[in-house]
């Protein structure tokens, strides 16, 4: 009878190098493309008084196993500006993040397929 040794904490540090190696090839750069088209999104829908909040808005991305996109803006009434629902604005509207990361779900899952296509 044969015997096979494997040797885990190899295997896992491998793995996570692999991970990470597809992570940082094909998650952060199809997210970084698909969350800068979300702000630019956003921006053409954000209501504007000063402009500050429309300027703010801004995205950072992540890699490791977990690739993160962030998109937002530290202005400190922009949560208020994005959920008031009962608010009239002259330009723009409420949810303006949020629809725009609707719009561009489909952006993403395509910018995704198209990085592994390059892996190959």
């Amino acid at each position: 009878m044969a015997k096979l040794k494997i040797n885990l904490r190899d295997f896992n540090k491998r793995t996570k190098r692999i991970v990470n190696n597809v992570s940082s090839k094909v998650a952060v750069p199809a997210l970084d493309k698909t969350a800068r088209r979300v702000v630019r999104d956003a921006k053409a829908i954000t209501p504007v008084d000063t402009g500050d909040l429309k300027n703010s808005l801004t995205h950072e991305v992540e890699g490791g196993p977990v690739a993160t996109a962030v998109m937002g803006s530290d202005v400190e009434y922009s949560l208020i500006v994005h959920e008031d629902l009962s608010a009239t604005h002259v330009t723009g509207q409420s949810k303006f993040l949020e629809k725009a990361l609707r719009k561009n779900i489909k952006t993403l899952q395509t910018n995704i397929k198209q990085a592994m296509r390059r892996l190959r």
